[in-house]
């Protein structure tokens, strides 16, 4: 049975309360709970403004393909509506090719799912964590983590700098 994507966002919401509230240690408990919330709360924000553009595209398309079959049937004003109409799909397309939405997303879903993975480990002192040597495991875990946040941002410096240069190459 399918569930409801409200569910799902709950599940998911809980699930990382309860990995939270299994971690004993205030430093990981914190850094964990920053980590996770930032890379929740964006993946959520994407896939809803995903979500939006890609029903806004549809629906105008539709609303255009309805209005043109009208238009061939009342007179020359629904052409000018349609027209107007018609210009608002392209600006939705530019939206979601600027945000890169689906792929930011799809970026932020993976930072959490990593984070989820790093902290299973680390809870269950599963390999590269070891067992009975908390001391050795908080560092590590906090290196761990640390590799994933640098990961993301030096993602959005990668993808800053390719569009910096590919604005200086338009502008030559």
């Amino acid at each position: 049975m399918k569930k409801s994507r409200k569910k799902l966002v709950i599940e998911e919401s809980n699930y990382l309360k309860t990995l939270e509230n299994k971690l004993l240690d205030v430093d990981i408990k914190t850094e964990f709970s920053k980590a996770a919330e930032w890379s929740y709360y964006r993946s959520e924000s994407y896939r809803t403004l995903e979500y939006w553009l890609h029903w806004g595209q549809i629906g105008i398309s539709f609303v255009i393909s309805a209005l043109g079959a009208i238009e061939t049937l009342q007179g020359n004003w629904l052409g000018i509506v349609i027209i107007i109409i018609s210009l608002i799909s392209p600006v939705l397309t530019g939206i979601k090719s600027k945000h890169k939405s689906l792929e930011n997303w799809r970026r932020y879903r993976d930072e959490l799912e990593d984070l989820k993975s790093l902290t299973r480990k680390y809870l269950y002192e599963i390999e590269p964590f070891k067992p009975n040597d908390s001391a050795s495991n908080k560092k590590l875990y906090l290196l761990l983590l640390d590799n994933i946040i640098t990961k993301e941002t030096s993602g959005w410096q990668t993808m800053r700098e390719k569009n910096e240069q590919v604005q200086y190459n338009s502008n030559e």
